[in-house]
């Protein structure tokens, strides 16, 4: 499921550490390391933990307009969301007006990017391809959703002490976690950040990739 907004469309958000295996060392080498798959229990714990920490986030956006089916309330933050095309320089002077940073893949040639932001101050950026209309209600693009977040590290950390999980360090003392439970998102924080990224993909795994490749910043 990929994050595109509520109200007019997806990340999920990271997970729960939980007790078991020990968990996986950030500072090894070699990427995203794979501990011992984790157990039904986990999963469970983890799906709880997942949902919680992004509290209605790109998970909830896109059950509710990506095709979930069924009708579903909405929060007065996912109504007020409204997806809007925007270019660089709008995207910058938004980022610009934020107390902490908004996230992005970077610039894309040929790709309208698609900006929504709620009520509660979460801000999406989804990569359209050209003849794809703002608001289209399907989560088949690429989406870097920022969520405020007080706890957004602590919530990367716990994700990353559950069995199973790829975790990898980042620049600037982040980490990046993804769950095999949810191949399609990532998520990243770093120390005393106010906030938590979620870079989601249709294609399962190319979040990784695409966090890996160092495209996934700040919007400059």
């Amino acid at each position: 499921m990929p994050p595109t907004p509520p109200a007019a469309g997806p990340p999920v958000p990271p997970q729960p550490a939980g007790p078991g295996s020990p968990p996986p060392d950030p500072n090894r080498p070699g990427g995203l390391k794979r501990t011992t798959p984790p157990s039904t229990v986990t999963r469970v714990r983890v799906a709880a933990v997942v949902a919680a920490a992004i509290a209605a986030g790109l998970v909830i956006w896109l059950v509710t307009k990506g095709g979930g089916g069924g009708s579903h309330a909405k929060s007065p933050a996912q109504v007020r969301a409204i997806p809007v095309a925007a270019t660089i320089p709008q995207l910058r002077a938004l980022a610009a007006t934020k107390a902490h940073p908004i996230y992005w893949a970077g610039p894309k040639s040929r790709y309208t990017y698609e900006l929504t932001q709620t009520g509660d101050g979460k801000v999406y950026v989804r990569y359209l391809p050209a003849g794809v209309r703002v608001g289209v209600n399907v989560p088949n693009y690429v989406t870097v959703a920022t969520y405020p977040a007080t706890n957004g590290f602590a919530t990367v950390i716990q994700a990353s002490h559950l069995p199973g999980e790829y975790v990898r360090r980042l620049r600037g003392g982040g980490l990046a976690v993804a769950s095999p439970r949810l191949p399609k998102s990532v998520y990243l924080s770093f120390p005393r950040a106010q906030y938590l990224v979620e870079v989601y993909d249709p294609v399962p795994d190319q979040a990784r990739a695409l966090v890996l490749s160092g495209q996934v910043r700040p919007i400059r």
